[in-house]
């Protein structure tokens, strides 16, 4: 039934039958998880996190999220400041928003991934509403190691760190933990070996894969990075 008000709001109300179950009526991998509390959670060290997002609401949530374990963030607007923090300072890992301004987060990544030395082997998370299967294997292939689904799960980026950065970051410490018991399980995720793959791939020059196709990292064409990095600059001068 329904109760209706202008003004005040409305009330819906359902009723409907069910039997009784049991825990082997559960179907296998569809367990309901226990919500970890921010004060259940601690970090084993600071991070250096990068937030590229053109929404503050998400980049206030993150800060939330992280900033309270001890993890410094820095935030930027878009994939060109992502790019330009990158390559002007040192993090630990990248929070990269998909649809943002001037430069979108799957171009901010390839940017990222032909970069010199290191900086391009920084990990990079997906940070997105668009979840679709198709659509995360072209975050994979642009090198982002896992991807984290808004509105954001604190469990689930802390998952998605700890794998990404391929140790064990945060600790559960409540009631029902064990002392010193890791947060997340020690695992291979076999996304985020692919990703490092493809990436380790992608640096050596292996023309098997290191590709634009399906089966390898795409990134820009790095035959001329000089040019590639004076477009970035220019862009970059453009914004500001």
């Amino acid at each position: 039934g329904v109760e209706s008000e202008i003004g005040e709001g409305s009330t819906f109300w359902f009723t409907f039958k069910c039997k009784v179950g049991d825990a082997s009526d559960v179907v296998e991998g569809r367990q309901f998880k226990k919500i970890v509390a921010l004060s259940e959670t601690t970090a084993r060290r600071k991070l250096r996190v990068l937030v590229a997002d053109d929404n503050p609401i998400n980049q206030n949530i993150i800060e939330n999220l992280l900033g309270k374990l001890g993890h410094e963030l820095v935030r930027v607007e878009n994939g060109a400041e992502a790019c330009q923090a990158v390559e002007q300072q040192d993090f630990d890992l990248v929070l990269m928003d998909v649809q943002m301004p001037v430069l979108g987060g799957i171009d901010a990544t390839k940017w990222i991934r032909a970069m010199e030395g290191d900086k391009a082997s920084i990990p990079i998370i997906a940070c997105t509403a668009d979840a679709f299967p198709e659509q995360i294997q072209r975050f994979h292939q642009a090198g982002m190691q896992q991807v984290v689904t808004k509105p954001i799960n604190r469990e689930e980026l802390m998952n998605a760190i700890d794998i990404a950065l391929g140790e064990t970051i945060h600790d559960f410490v409540g009631p029902e933990a064990v002392p010193g018991a890791p947060f997340l399980p020690k695992q291979d995720s076999p996304d985020s070996l692919g990703a490092t793959s493809q990436i380790a791939d992608a640096k050596s020059g292996d023309p098997e894969t290191s590709t634009n196709g399906a089966e390898g990292t795409e990134k820009p064409d790095t035959a001329d990075k000089t040019a590639g990095n004076q477009a970035l600059d220019e862009l970059l001068k453009e914004l500001g």
